[in-house]
């Protein structure tokens, strides 16, 4: 296995992959060239092939107004916000993902106004390689597109999907988009790689929304026109005063800072307070000593920073600012300058470590000096944060292993239960043996184990969607099926439903909650499996804390006098009845459910008894959970 060190550096070294293609294909001066016709066009987009490339070039012109029209801090909000184009995105807790309204306004104007539509599924069609590109303000209406596009592949199967042809977005000194939740589906769903982000040394756009727009949106509503108009114009009365034009660059500075720091530190109050916005994808820092290539959000936010760091504030003013529209310019010298290892001199590099040189080659091809011995040191921290995940995901792989000889014990538990004609739940309520005993050791060690888990994936400490791996659903689910009957057996032989209600309503471990959720939020909540015999657990795990309440509602029921209370019981008893029923038919349920000295039954008889006298409706739902319940018996060999 390679060492963590020689792991940790390919996120710093100068031959990325994907650095490595930049250069090989010449891709980004095509891309710039057909940025550069939309530029000239005066249209939203503009369509053109270049050496067997389909190009869609969008202009940051057309997108300015509505870049400026917004109303919150930051102009961030719901990404289906006006349209259902990004309805297959899915975030798994339920919180939507959001992009700048602005930009998210402009390209829908541009859905609605144009042709694209049809001319991507033109392209699309004639299965070219598509690229989508822009400049500026166009690279967010390309990495938009790109999005809907890339949307379209996710109901397709796996197979499909790696066959087909997925559009590829380079865009040069684009505004960030969205924030973690959607970097977060993209990661998810391997798109990381169809986005590359080409970012010049002290280009302010690409920072620009880390700051609060009221602190930006003057210089902005007089930079943009200006940049952005005919590039005679650019060296003279230019819109700002030199104050002005500091105090701008400073404010972005400055919260460019505060959205690294937040990452490295951890602090989610803090990070909660300031900008939302978070790197989508791939990020090629360009100076004229080279580029570098980063892809996780920490490094590119810490990039951000530490590439603009050394600006003069008090520099012309006009020269900072042209450097966002020149990268044409830039490019040459990029690639005409790109660093290697052996580009760098030994006296300005005292390590022999791999990752450390790794991180030196990195900051010299972004433009940052490697004597920033800051810049240095956050990297290493920050490329040791990002291997973390996996390091932990390999962690919870050997502590999985070791709690199994825990369930086996808790599987044997039940079984031995069964066979002497008691379920476990109704023995594990009331215990009097040591194996009762020894099994409530091994219920507390394996939830031991799934609190800790449930923990890692709170606190982002294992990989994206980790948890929502076949494996650990089905994993989750079976832990709750098995060992959650234990959990209700010891709540109420303890007594606590006196004190604080039914289980359901006041007992309830949140980690059950949480592990059910999962069960939902992935791709597996729609399996079921069909049965002709009895399932190894009873598939619903609370259904012995539904039959508790279904216990107290039929002693209620004997004594209660006021018949809008009555009718309140029997129309409770008679859901609980139906539930049966269906887990009945759907042979739900396990064999310990039908054992004649345990709880289900017991109550049922009772239930019988009264059933013709005090409910009138379905009277012959009764005969047939009944049937149902013998034909279980009969065939009551337990199988998945």
């Amino acid at each position: 296995m390679a060492a963590p060190d020689d792991l940790l550096n390919s996120q710093f070294d100068g031959s990325h992959p994907l650095g490595k293609f930049l250069v090989s294909s010449g891709l980004p001066s095509m891309a710039w060239e057909a940025s550069t016709r939309a530029h000239n066009s005066g249209k939203s987009f503009v369509l053109c092939e270049i050496q067997d490339v389909t190009f869609f070039a969008f202009s940051a012109s057309e997108a300015v107004r509505d870049f400026l029209n917004v109303n919150s801090e930051f102009g961030e909000g719901n990404i289906n916000t006006g349209n259902d184009l990004f309805r297959s995105l899915k975030i798994n807790d339920g919180e939507p993902a959001l992009v700048h309204q602005g930009l998210l306004h402009g390209f829908l104007n541009i859905i609605k106004s144009s042709d694209l539509v049809e001319k991507v599924e033109w392209s699309r069609r004639r299965k070219q390689s598509i690229v989508l590109t822009g400049h500026g303000l166009g690279g967010a209406m390309a990495a938009l597109t790109t999005l809907w596009m890339l949307t379209n592949t996710i109901t397709n199967t796996n197979k499909t999907r790696k066959n087909q042809n997925l559009p590829f977005c380079l865009t040069f000194g684009c505004p960030l988009l969205g924030d973690q939740w959607l970097a977060k589906i993209v990661r998810r769903e391997k798109w990381c790689g169809q986005f590359c982000h080409v970012v010049s040394k002290h280009d302010f756009l690409p920072r620009v929304l880390l700051a609060p727009f009221q602190l930006t949106h003057y210089p902005l509503n007089a930079l943009l026109p200006y940049l952005y108009s005919s590039t005679q114009a650019h060296h003279y009365h230019f819109p700002l005063s030199n104050d002005q034009a500091c105090s701008f660059l400073r404010n972005v500075l400055n919260h460019t800072q505060i959205a690294a720091n937040c990452c490295t530190d951890n602090n989610d109050l803090v990070i909660s307070t300031q900008s939302p916005y978070k790197p989508l994808g791939c990020y090629f820092f360009c100076s004229e000593k080279g580029g570098s290539c980063f892809e996780t959000n920490t490094a590119v936010l810490q990039m951000l920073y530490f590439t603009l760091q050394d600006v003069e504030l008090c520099s012309s003013s006009c020269e900072i600012f042209i450097d966002h529209i020149e990268y044409g310019k830039t490019l040459v010298h990029t690639f005409r300058n790109l660093v290697s290892v052996g580009d760098l001199g030994r006296g300005f590099i005292d390590t022999e470590n791999p990752y450390e040189v790794g991180i030196a080659v990195a900051l010299e091809g972004a433009g940052v000096q490697i004597q920033n011995s800051a810049a240095q040191q956050v990297l290493m921290a920050t490329g040791r944060i990002g291997f973390r995940p996996s390091l932990n995901s390999a962690k919870v792989h050997i502590q999985s292993a070791k709690i199994q000889g825990a369930r086996v014990e808790i599987e044997w538990y039940k079984t031995s239960c069964e066979k002497e004609g008691l379920g476990y739940y109704d023995s594990f309520k009331t215990p009097n043996r040591t194996k009762d005993f020894r099994a409530n050791i091994d219920r507390l060690k394996i939830s031991r184990f799934w609190d800790e888990f449930i923990q890692m994936v709170e606190k982002n400490e294992l990989p994206d969607d980790f948890h929502l791996f076949p494996k650990w659903v089905y994993a989750a689910t079976y832990y709750r099926q098995l060992v959650e009957p234990l959990d209700i057996a010891y709540y109420y032989r303890s007594g606590k439903h006196q004190k604080q209600g039914h289980y359901l309503h006041g007992g309830r471990n949140q980690r059950y909650i949480t592990l059910e959720k999962w069960r939902h939020d992935s791709n597996l909540c729609g399996e079921r499996v069909s049965r002709t015999k009895l399932a190894v657990l009873t598939q619903d795990s609370c259904f012995w804390a539904r039959l508790e309440e279904a216990k107290d509602w039929l002693e209620r029921l004997k004594e209660e006098i006021d018949e809008s209370v009555v009718a309140e019981m029997i129309k409770k008893i008679q859901g609980f009845v139906d539930h049966v029923e269906k887990l009945f038919k759907d042979r739900d349920v396990s064999y310990d459910v039908l054992l004649e000295e345990g709880s289900f039954v017991k109550w049922w008889r009772e239930y019988r008894n009264i059933h013709r006298h005090v409910f009138p409706l379905n009277p012959m739902q009764m005969d047939l959970v009944e049937r149902e319940m013998m034909k279980l018996c009969i065939n009551r060999d337990a199988t998945p």
